[in-house]
């Protein structure tokens, strides 16, 4: 474990020192695709609360329900050996005006929803890249201003399967990004499950 910038410990990302761990988590990680369904921690799991708050337009959802469930399968597919089994709680549409995040306001603006007792993600239709204009991006962990502390999720609806877990990532602690190709916590992907490291 290592201290948590907000206190406590944070362990879910040690795999331990050996040289196999990163093969056994992919190994893992893709086993439980295969079969369907993530592999279970050996010891205590951690089970906690996850919200969708899904955009509407006209014409319905932004996103699918296979949309939501592929983003949470992938995520507990890479948790759930940690000890951390995220559990859906629910799906509250969200209104069409936060369908399409351009600015750091239109994400603030979130955090009105948030509440104590879950982690919350915002699946929207668009989402932009407030520091570099024009770039279209697929997730963000989100520090809204000015209560940096109720953090949550914005995933977009043109997200891989694996932004949601990666945000989760950032969510748990990891504030930078891995320079390991195929790790979860790096942008480019490889034609194999990510995983976790150590590091």
């Amino acid at each position: 474990t290592r201290p948590s910038p907000r206190g406590g410990d944070v362990g879910i990302f040690c795999l331990g020192a050996r040289a196999w761990a990163r093969g056994l988590l992919g190994c893992l990680v893709a086993a439980a695709c295969l079969l369907g369904a993530p592999a279970r921690a050996s010891g205590p799991v951690l089970r906690v609360p996850l919200l969708f708050h899904v955009a509407q337009r006209d014409a319905g959802p932004v996103a699918p329900a296979s949309f939501l469930a592929e983003q949470l399968a992938i995520a507990n597919a890479i948790y759930l050996p940690l000890g951390i089994e995220l559990v859906e709680q629910g799906r509250v549409p969200l209104a069409a005006k936060h369908a399409e995040q351009h600015t750091r306001s239109d994400r603030d603006a979130l955090a009105r929803y948030v509440q104590k007792g879950a982690i919350h993600c915002f699946v929207v239709a668009k989402l932009m890249d407030v520091d570099e204009p024009g770039r279209e991006r697929r997730g963000v962990h989100w520090h809204p201003r000015p209560t940096p502390t109720r953090s949550f999720l914005i995933v977009s609806q043109i997200s891989g399967p694996d932004v949601l877990a990666h945000e989760l990532g950032h969510l748990f602690g990891n504030r930078e990004h891995s320079t390991v190709l195929g790790n979860l916590m790096i942008y480019q992907r490889v034609d194999r499950p990510p995983f976790l490291d150590e590091a």
